[in-house]
């Protein structure tokens, strides 16, 4: 196929969400004209995406190398340096891209996430003029409305940053609505197929040498800086966010059984899940680089935590557990590149908590000390003697070098890209104060069926939720009631 063709068919394909189909795309144009050099671009800015840094600063260099003009391919340098760590480089090189196309919009949301304090101003009113540009793409104005939420949140302007944000989320819902049914129906789906004498099944009992460890948890929940603090940890390799294993599991296991996700759970033989183990170790063989001791940061892999320890009998699966509020506060306040679709909206992002929560005190039911919670609030309070008790649950020694998170070598790419790269903020733990009286949607669905319509803290939170007090007051014991609810 020619390269033009092939480059185009990647696009459509990153449009719509396929990050596998676009980079085999990317991949076939440049291998049909190794000088096409958006081709080039566009492979790199996807492996980013993938989490393979190199790849993607190979690519990214192998195109400015050919299209030096191109204002792009700059600030995705800019990107790939940030995600390094390298803050000054990166601002170098997206300044480079603005003073090549002024005008082009990615250059400066990406810039304004590299904002200092003394920025922020002036960049929150370019980013609002550049949102209110009549003719503009509703994609890039939304992206535009979210990097000045991020920006007018810094500047302390909550009522403002709310706004901007929620202006963005009403764009998103039209191309990426969230269906409440379909999400429970799918939740309740694979608590039906893994019960209590699916656990006690067949499972894998030839352990091998890999000791992988899963973080899970809510986005926004602190698996990120988990991450990097045991990653300074001599003996443990990051592996970043994977999407190996929900591959295996949702697709190739269900092909291999014959039965679709989850009801592939429990027609798995032990011989089976032994496979799941070997194909997963297979796929995520460049991210380990043979290490034995290796993470695997995908949040959303609570869904699968009972499989995980059915495939691995010597994996760790940590569940990281943050504040309700907090956690769907930053999830509502970022901007996901993909999927997420629960969080364009506060009532949403509570329903799809309280599906989360009730997975996981299921698998909790189930499973045995392998499953390890850790609270995001003790982690940052102490985070010695957090990790202490984690590294002693993965059977791993003490070593002080996980206390400079912060210095950690490898690139990070989440949304706490920038965060995990500086020092603990003792801020960040109720953080939802200062939002409380907008809240009131989300505290509602959150604490679900335990309030009624007479309650004080309903009442409160959803017919007077401009009663900042009382919001205040009354939302973190309308959480905590509900703690033990579906």
């Amino acid at each position: 196929m020619p390269a033009p063709n092939a480059h185009a068919n990647g696009q459509a394909l990153y449009r719509a969400g396929d990050l596998d189909g676009a980079r085999a795309q990317f991949e076939a144009s440049v291998a049909s004209d190794p000088a096409h050099w958006a081709s080039r671009h566009d492979l790199g800015f996807v492996l980013r995406q993938l989490g393979e840094q190199r790849g993607a600063d190979l690519q990214i260099r192998r195109s400015l190398a050919l299209a030096p003009g191109f204002a792009l391919g700059w600030t995705t340098s800019g990107l790939l340096a940030g995600d390094a760590g390298a803050f000054d480089a990166a601002r170098r090189a997206i300044d480079r891209a603005r003073l090549i196309a002024p005008a082009e919009p990615t250059s400066l949301i990406a810039r304004a996430d590299l904002a200092t304090d003394l920025e922020c101003a002036k960049l929150a009113r370019q980013l609002a003029a550049a949102a209110g540009h009549p003719g503009l793409d509703d994609r890039l104005r939304a992206r535009l409305l979210h990097a000045l939420g991020r920006i007018l949140d810094r500047l302390d302007d909550t009522d403002g940053a709310f706004d901007a944000v929620t202006a963005a989320h009403g764009m998103r819902r039209l191309e990426r609505p969230y269906d409440r049914a379909e999400d429970s129906a799918f939740f309740a789906s694979i608590v039906d197929a893994c019960g209590t004498s699916w656990w006690d099944g067949p499972a894998n009992t030839q352990g091998g040498a890999e000791r992988p460890i899963f973080i899970v948890g809510m986005p926004r929940s602190g698996t990120t800086l988990l991450e990097q603090m045991l990653s300074r940890h001599p003996d443990i390799r990051a592996g970043g966010e994977s999407l190996a294993l929900q591959t295996v599991i949702f697709v190739e296991l269900a092909e291999r059984v014959g039965r679709p996700f989850p009801d592939c759970l429990a027609a798995a033989s032990a011989k089976d899940w032994g496979w799941v183990a070997q194909r997963y170790l297979a796929l995520t063989a460049g991210r380990r680089r043979g290490a034995a001791v290796f993470t695997d940061k995908l949040p959303a892999n609570f869904l699968l935590a009972g499989p995980i320890l059915k495939a691995f009998p010597e994996a760790r699966v940590i569940h990281m557990v943050r504040d309700p509020l907090d956690t769907c506060l930053s999830g509502y306040l970022t901007d996901f590149a993909h999927g997420h679709n629960f969080a364009t909206d506060l009532g949403d992002l509570g329903h799809h908590f309280r599906l989360y929560r009730s997975l996981m005190r299921h698998w909790r039911s189930l499973v045995d000390g392998r499953l390890v919670e850790v609270e995001y609030e003790a982690l940052a309070a102490a985070p010695e003697a957090t990790l202490r008790g984690i590294l002693e649950r993965c059977g791993l020694e003490w070593h002080a070098d996980c206390l400079a998170y912060d210095t950690a070598p490898h690139a990070v790419n989440t949304a706490a890209w920038r965060r995990v790269r500086a020092p603990l903020d003792p801020g960040r733990i109720g953080r939802w104060r200062r939002y409380g009286h907008l809240l009131g949607r989300l505290v509602a669905e959150l604490a679900g069926p335990v309030a009624g319509p007479d309650e004080p803290h309903r009442r409160c939170l959803v017919w007077q939720p401009g009663d900042r007090h009382a919001v205040i007051e009354l939302a973190a014991s309308a959480i905590d009631r509900s703690d033990t609810g579906p």
